[in-house]
């Protein structure tokens, strides 16, 4: 016999890591200006980009970490 309140717990944290991933898909938004950007300007934008990955990355592995989680209680129940 199934325990429906652990089989609910593994619903939502697998949910909840589709959703995480999904939020990790969107791009960020960018200004669109037409004169060019200054070094100073670009190495900055470089500098975050490289940040926003590596934080992307982590969320994609807790994300994934959650999805497993979920999984594993649903086959518990």
């Amino acid at each position: 016999m199934r325990s429906i309140p652990l089989f609910g717990l593994g619903i939502f944290f697998a949910l909840a890591g589709v959703g995480l991933f999904a939020f990790t898909l969107r791009k960020p938004k960018t200004e669109a200006t037409g004169r060019p950007m200054k070094k100073s300007a670009l190495r900055e934008q470089a500098a975050e980009q490289a940040v926003r990955q590596a934080e992307t990355g982590k969320l994609r592995i807790a994300a994934a970490i959650s999805v497993v989680v979920g999984a594993a209680l649903m086959m518990i129940s």
